[in-house]
């Protein structure tokens, strides 16, 4: 009796399968559909126990419906235990599960098992599907399988090539998934067969129950549901995940395992016309992530969102919050994916990863490049299905962000992409979606180590309320800046004016120092002097030395008010200096018990308004190499030597993608701080002008003196 009720459970066994499919949320009347109540708390295992019985799976709800018994308990009723979610983004979540029961099952008293119809059900799921045949021979067998009705019973057959016709599922040729076969695509197709036929009989199959429960531990939580009458039943998630569970044998058990991944989004691209910045300004960690990057005021960055598809994926909005010092260009998101498949090449199953572009308004595909994963050239048979689908994804810009989680900064601005679920129907569970755009690097960019953050996350399920949201993933921009001090060689303490500085950029086109060597390239910025273009809100480079921004020292004077001035003025604006202090505001003085003056080095810039902008530093810089040249000198000092300055990229990050770093440990070649000092002593003059005209006459004055002397000589020989 035992081999001949395995025989007759073959049928059990199939279709026990777990299911990844989406499934919507479908409609029911209300006298069909019973809505159960959520335990108030979950017991000390994390146990959130339901009992719940229907005679035939539909019996009228009582009329307290806050009753979590339903019904009356059936005689050989089964028992479902759902594992709910585990990790910290399940923690504190809640999880609504809508249950719908597609078969009957009928045990006879010798053991056997039938299936049939429910609740006016007039016929099986129709359409064909692929599974494989675990067998001793390496080469696994494919077949096609179908359900049928056949005196009033549902059953599952195979299409037997050798005979060709449909032939009933036994033990030599059901698909297995043992000894870790992996049946996801026949999975799949299943449910895709069994999705559609739930939603051509939303009357005849309407859900079962809803039940939603809060996970209390993240790791550990169960939902029990007892006295279930037996047959075939389908569980779908919050996230719209379906899996198949059946309970002849009184007990079912299915692990929750869709809890969605938080995108992974990274810094791709800086770049700024021609000169692209990428190779040597985006820091890749030891896992190969890019969240750091470093980019000039004005560089566009360019970002990727990679969204990890779930089982069941339904709902799928990216959203991204970008921080003030970041503009979002509006019409630069394109979509592209990755998804793999398997295809029967001569009766053998090879797995292919498939990758492409998507448009936008069409959904067509575009730029398809399929290979095999197991080695081989590049796939020729035609590229698994692919449904069109009308406005697949549409982009959204909301401003300014007016949402509390996560809390942006001030003037912080957010857009979503959200993805049409027809669209979604196209991947399987762990296929890539992947969503690219760019920024701008603006004005308001914080400059030197604080960074410009940018977070994605990805909202997604059926949930009514807006479903559910991942945690978020983190990218942060750097700029960095170079600030300049004057002081006195000899009296260090001492500020001095009048000195003037440029910045020349000596960054070749691979990121290295500029010297001239052969085979060095060079970009449009390579040689360039540095200017500050307020307007426009951006760094740019100049050809010529003129038109840079000039940085000059300056003595601090303050007015009676407390006014901060960078010139004396005349008598009658009574203009007293601004003295360095301490940490304590003490007046600092020098070895002499003079106070010191504090001075700074900054530049007057024009705004779009012509009105004076003072700027007090290089900002807004790149990675790179850097001159600071001394282009005027304060009379009486000597000029300073040229001084060679590197920004290099930030590599110490503390941040929601790198947990381990308890704090920042910097350098400081982000933010750089220059004393360039002076030596009093003689100068001498350029050439040209009177500089050459006392030169010549210093000359002149020796040569003569020289002849003199010489013609001396000769007479005082002669006369002796």
């Amino acid at each position: 009796m035992k081999k001949y009720g395995k025989k007759i459970l073959v049928l059990v066994a199939v279709l026990a399968l777990i299911v990844a499919m989406g499934v919507p949320a479908l409609g029911a009347s209300a006298e069909n559909k019973q809505t159960v109540a959520t335990p108030v708390e979950a017991d000390a295992d994390g146990n959130h126990i339901i009992s719940v019985a229907y005679d035939d799976g539909y019996a009228t709800p009582p009329a307290d419906e806050s009753a979590e018994t339903v019904g009356q308990p059936v005689e050989g009723a089964g028992k479902i235990t759902i594992d709910l979610p585990e990790g910290d983004g399940a923690k504190g979540q809640a999880f609504t599960y809508k249950i719908y029961r597609v078969f009957k099952a009928n045990v006879s008293s010798d053991g056997t098992a039938s299936y049939n119809l429910v609740n006016g059900a007039t016929d099986v799921p129709s359409g064909e599907f692929e599974g494989v045949h675990r067998t001793d021979d390496p080469a696994d067998v494919t077949y096609r399988y179908k359900f049928v009705l056949e005196n009033g019973n549902v059953k599952l057959q195979y299409f037997n090539t050798t005979d060709n016709k449909w032939l009933d599922v036994d033990d030599a040729h059901q698909p297995n998934n043992e000894d870790g076969m992996d049946n996801a695509k026949f999975n799949e197709a299943l449910g895709s067969v069994i999705k559609t036929y739930i939603d051509a009989n939303t009357a005849a199959i309407p859900s079962l129950m809803e039940i939603t429960v809060t996970d209390t531990n993240g790791s550990k939580d169960k939902l029990e549901i007892t006295n279930l009458p037996l047959g075939y039943y389908y569980i779908t998630t919050g996230t719209g995940t379906m899996v198949t569970i059946n309970t002849t044998n009184t007990t079912a058990n299915v692990k929750d395992k869709n809890t969605i991944e938080k995108p992974d989004k990274e810094i791709t691209s800086v770049t700024n016309g021609d000169v692209d910045r990428s190779d040597y300004s985006i820091y890749t960690d030891g896992n190969g992530h890019s969240h750091i990057g470093n980019a000039q005021i004005g560089d566009t960055v360019g970002f990727t969102g990679t969204v990890n598809v779930g089982q069941g994926a339904i709902n799928y909005t990216y959203k991204d919050l970008m921080s003030k010092g970041l503009t979002f260009n509006q019409d630069s998101v394109t979509v592209d994916y990755k998804r793999s498949y398997n295809v029967t090449i001569g009766g053998t199953v090879r797995n292919v990863t498939e990758t492409g572009k998507v448009d936008m308004t069409t959904g067509a595909r575009s730029d398809v490049k399929a290979t095999y994963n197991d080695g081989g050239s590049e796939v020729t048979t035609t590229p698994a299905a692919w449904t069109d689908v009308a406005n697949c994804y549409t982009v959204a810009y909301q401003g300014s962000y007016s949402g509390t989680d996560p809390a942006p900064g001030d003037g912080a601005t957010t857009f979503t992409v959200a993805f049409n679920n027809d669209f979604l129907k196209n991947f399987s569970a762990d296929d890539d979606i992947y969503v690219r755009y760019s920024a701008v690097l603006n004005k308001n960019a914080k400059v030197g180590q604080e960074g410009n953050p940018n977070e994605a996350w990805l909202s997604y399920g059926n949930d009514p309320d807006g479903g559910h949201d991942t945690d978020t993933t983190e990218t942060k921009t750097y700029t960095g800046k170079v600030t300049v001090t004057k002081t006195d060689g000899a009296n260090p303490a001492h500020y001095i004016e009048g000195a003037s500085f440029v910045l020349q950029n000596k960054t070749a086109k691979d990121g290295s120092e500029y010297t001239g060597a052969a085979g060095q390239e060079t970009t449009d910025d390579t040689n360039k002097y540095y200017k500050w273009n307020e307007t426009d809100g951006k760094v740019e480079w100049v050809d010529n030395e003129s038109d840079a921004t000039v940085f000059t020292s300056k003595l601090l004077w303050k007015d009676a008010s407390g006014n901060i001035y960078y010139e004396k003025g005349t008598d009658a604006d009574n203009r007293e200096p601004v003295y360095l202090t301490d940490e304590h505001g003490n007046t600092v003085y020098d070895s002499e018990n003079n106070p010191i003056q504090k001075g700074v080095v900054v530049a007057t810039v024009k705004d779009a308004n012509n009105n004076d902008v003072i700027i007090d530093s290089f900002k807004g810089l790149p990675v790179g190499h850097f001159l600071l040249h001394e282009t005027v000198t304060p009379p009486g000092y000597n000029t300073a030597a040229d001084e060679k300055l590197e920004i290099k990229k930030v590599t110490e990050y503390t941040g929601k993608n790198d947990p381990e770093h308890t704090e920042d440990t910097w350098d400081n070649t982000i933010e750089l701080t220059r004393t360039v000092k002076n030596l009093k002593g003689f100068n001498f003059p350029s050439t040209g002008g009177i500089g050459t005209t006392i030169l010549y006459v210093i000359g002149s004055i020796l040569v003569i003196g020289a002849c003199v002397l010489l013609i001396s000589r000769k007479r005082m020989k002669a006369e002796k």
